[in-house]
């Protein structure tokens, strides 16, 4: 016969002393706040200890449940761990990952033929979104995203620095308005991208304008302004208008004649994109594969902008 007390109860316990609330760990475990009550009470009797007491409206730990508490969230945070790792091992041969919806639509994506060339029997799922991964959690094999703020992750990687230059569609020129200097773009309609609240924006037509130095001069940036990048390209490639676009993001639409840079004069942006994953990750082979694989991918990546800069010299 096991001496430990209920599992039940010691999760309850556990939840309580996170939050030092029976009615908040009652919400979190979806039960009612007299069940959770009753727990404790099955908890404290099989241990013959006193593990909380009330505290005005409040209750808080006792001494003893203090010292408990601690154990207890060490083995619970050690079940969680372990159920991940065992997740992994379930999912051996599919990989998820969450980028930043723009970034995921025009660069990874169309390198994703390459990925699974090499690996023809993994299931990869691609999923777009802003939001970041919770700390600890394990909903994701790799995330993609933006901003210094990814080194605060548990392992990060830098992918690459990426460069903003003005594009448009070849249909939009016309040559009643040719473009010798930069600030000849003024007579064509500026489409802009606002990342606020959730990233610090990209170069903005101004910071461009500056760059080049052009100063003074009536710039519209707020003609059309769209908070996804993906979706300012694909207006500039439908004609509507010239974009500040990133490189990483339009390559292959110059490549292909979807849309054309008349003045090759990147600006850098003020992050870089980073790779994150948590420790467990690494305990499966086809992760770790497509670790090498995605920072091989940033370095081509790194390798073409610097090539931009040096033509733009």
């Amino acid at each position: 016969m096991s001496n430990l007390p209920p599992l039940r109860a010691l999760q309850v316990f556990e939840a309580v002393g996170r939050y030092v609330s029976i009615a908040e760990a009652a919400r979190r475990l979806a039960i009612s706040p007299a069940a959770v009550s009753q727990q404790m009470k099955l908890l404290e009797d099989s241990l013959d200890l006193r593990l909380i007491e009330k505290d005005g409206r409040k209750i808080r730990l006792t001494q003893a449940g203090e010292k408990y508490h601690e154990s207890c969230s060490k083995a619970f945070e050690n079940l969680r761990v372990a159920s991940a790792e065992a997740k992994c091992v379930k999912n051996e041969n599919r990989l998820k990952i969450s980028a930043l919806p723009s970034l995921l639509s025009t660069w990874l994506c169309p390198l994703a033929d390459d990925w699974h060339r090499q690996n023809p029997t993994l299931n990869m799922h691609l999923d777009g979104s802003h939001a970041e991964p919770s700390p600890g959690h394990n909903e994701v094999d790799f995330r993609i995203t933006y901003s210094d703020r990814a080194r605060e992750a548990e392992n990060s990687a830098e992918l690459f620095r990426d460069c903003v230059l003005p594009v448009c569609s070849p249909a939009l020129l016309t040559a009643k308005m040719s473009l010798k200097k930069p600030e000849d773009i003024l007579q064509y309609p500026l489409l802009s991208i606002d990342w606020l609240p959730k990233f610090s924006s990209p170069p903005s037509w101004q910071d461009w304008f500056k760059y080049q130095g052009v100063e003074n001069c009536n710039i519209n940036d707020s003609y059309r302004s769209y908070s996804l990048s993906a979706m300012a390209i694909q207006a500039a490639i439908d004609g509507q208008g010239f974009v500040l676009a990133q490189y990483a993001m339009v390559g292959r639409d110059l490549e292909k004649g979807r849309l054309i840079a008349p003045f090759l004069s990147p600006l850098s942006l003020p992050s870089s994109y980073y790779l994150t994953w948590s420790n467990p990750v690494f305990n499966s082979a086809h992760c770790r594969r497509f670790h090498r694989w995605i920072i091989s991918q940033g370095k081509n990546q790194s390798v073409a902008t610097q090539a931009l800069f040096a033509a733009s010299r």
